[in-house]
């Protein structure tokens, strides 16, 4: 349905971390914010102390993983609209959450 969901491992305590992390993954993938929809995660157990949420950590631990992870899922997509059309993955562009080539063709 175009939308982006991103599932993460935290708690929302009124310091605007979905709205911060949002951000981040609809910048990556070349999307509209509206469009994203984070979603506050069961907390992981291993990840113990990796999920505190309080003195700014979270946009400091996450800043680099979130966007890592969304610039992957970008890539994935460029690839498989490539395969697809059977066109070179660096000839194609994204705009507003799609993929587009060079003759006009776009897929969500």
């Amino acid at each position: 349905d175009g939308t982006v969901r991103f599932r993460l491992p935290r708690e929302e305590v009124g310091q605007g971390l979905t709205t911060a992390v949002a951000m981040l993954v609809a910048e990556e993938l070349d999307a509209p914010l509206d469009r994203v929809r984070v979603e506050l995660d069961d907390a992981r157990p291993e990840l113990l102390f990796n999920q505190l949420t309080g003195s700014s950590n979270s946009i400091r631990s996450l800043y680099g993983p979130v966007r890592q992870c969304a610039a992957t899922a970008r890539a994935r997509l460029v690839a498989a609209a490539a395969a697809r059309w059977d066109l070179p993955a660096a000839s194609l562009t994204t705009a507003g959450g799609s993929v587009r080539a060079p003759d006009g063709r776009t897929a969500g």
